[in-house]
C-alpha cells in the first residue's frame, strides 16, 4: 500500500512535532515515532479503520490526539 501526506497534513505534522519539542514531557521525537508506527498499522491493516467516506478512513493515534 502506498502512503502519502497531502501538503496541509505534512505542514500540520511538522507544526505538531515543533509543538511537542517545546514540551518537556513529550518531545517531538516521540510524536514523530508514533506517527510512523500509526502509518505502519494503516499499511498493514488498511480496511480496519473507521470510514469517513468511501475512500477515506481514520486511524487514531494511541498517545496523541490525532487521527
Amino acid at each position: 500500500m502506498k502512503t502519502r501526506f497531502l501538503l496541509p497534513a505534512y505542514r500540520e505534522l511538522r507544526e505538531a512535532i515543533r509543538y511537542y519539542n517545546m514540551q518537556r514531557v513529550l518531545p517531538g521525537e516521540e510524536f514523530r515515532d508514533e506517527v510512523w508506527e500509526t502509518i505502519q498499522r494503516v499499511q498493514k491493516f488498511p480496511e480496519a479503520w473507521h470510514p469517513l467516506s468511501v475512500s477515506i478512513r481514520r486511524c487514531q493515534m494511541n498517545r496523541f490526539p490525532y487521527g
